[in-house]
């Protein structure tokens, strides 16, 4: 697991576990979506399966080893499926395969991604498995939302908490990830918005999730070129709104960008950058430290109120942009 970043405890107590040999047959790693936790159930079973056979290794990487079983929601032809769902047949076949001894390991590996998108008979299905579990099963579920499992699942496994990243480590991520062949994409506006997760980079979209490879790295490569400019030109114009030339043209000529832009991954971006630049004011400019402070609450407060409450985009961002000139 030397190639993954962060998330230092879980890599030492799991690592102790499988050298003392203490490991459980159920493992749940909880937390945050884009922190790198089914990368890190994947590294972890190749580390597992492998021990070392380079043979081992490629197979796992491109899907094929015997005796890693991979679950994952079935979404159909959009990833953002509402309707993704684990079904009790892909348990069953779980069941099934893990009833065998391993072909090539020591072990059979199980990875259920997105756990709690379980069906209530795929949950029930599987929780006679964690009551009997086979000798040679290791079982690890991965999940976002762990108050969606039944609790007599959650009570079987032992739970590992995944924290955020670190801006540092999701820079560090980023350098490995984009290399020379990533051609006109500035690191350092994405590194603006390095915030706790990976999940606003978009990795998922072009990523194989059974193996966790970039299957589509000239999209990928597009979208971090868009991402990267809509993250150079918002911070100019914030830069701009929150300093001494800044008048109520501005503010509201501003307003009226943000609250028409339809692009989830704009306004996603805006969002991250007000509230960052409004916290680096408060730091910098100590004369005016009430000021800022004070619009940090009110952008929270009116993201949330257009967000979850479908307050008028344009009434306030104009609001939140005046006051910020006073």
């Amino acid at each position: 697991m030397n190639n993954i970043v962060g998330h230092d405890f879980q890599k030492v107590q799991l690592s102790k576990q499988n050298i003392n040999g203490t490991l459980p047959h159920a493992l749940l790693f909880n937390g945050a979506e884009g922190i790198g936790k089914r990368f890190f159930a994947l590294q972890f079973a190749k580390d597992l399966l492998c021990e070392g056979d380079s043979n081992a290794e490629s197979l796992i990487e491109v899907g094929t080893h015997p005796d890693l079983i991979f679950i994952a929601p079935d979404r159909g032809e959009k990833a953002s499926n509402k309707d993704a769902a684990i079904s009790i047949e892909q348990i069953r076949a779980l069941i099934s395969n893990s009833q065998l001894r391993p072909f090539m390991a020591r072990k059979i590996v199980a990875i259920i991604d997105d756990a709690h998108l379980m069906t209530q008979e795929a949950s029930n299905a599987l929780l006679k498995t964690l009551e009997e579990p086979s000798n040679f099963l290791l079982l690890i579920l991965v999940t976002s939302k762990p108050q969606r499992l039944l609790d007599t699942i959650v009570s079987r496994c032992q739970v590992y908490n995944f924290g955020s990243l670190k801006q540092s480590e999701i820079q560090q991520i980023l350098t490995r990830l984009i290399t020379s062949d990533f051609v006109n994409i500035n690191l350092d506006d994405l590194f603006q918005i390095a915030d706790d997760s990976l999940e606003m980079f978009g990795f998922d979209e072009f990523t194989n999730e059974k193996t966790n490879q970039i299957e589509d790295r000239n999209g990928l490569q597009k979208y971090l070129q868009l991402l990267a400019k809509q993250v150079s030109t918002i911070s100019a114009e914030l830069d701009i709104l929150l300093s001494d030339e800044a008048n109520e043209n501005t503010a509201l000529s501003l307003a009226q960008k943000i609250s028409t832009a339809q692009d989830r991954s704009y306004l996603n971006i805006f969002w991250l950058l007000l509230k960052r630049k409004l916290k680096a004011k408060m730091q910098q400019d100590t004369a005016r430290n009430e000021l800022f402070a004070v619009g940090l609450e009110n952008a929270i407060q009116a993201e949330y109120l257009i967000k979850e409450r479908n307050a008028s985009a344009q009434l306030q961002l104009s609001d939140l942009f005046i006051k910020l000139l006073a």
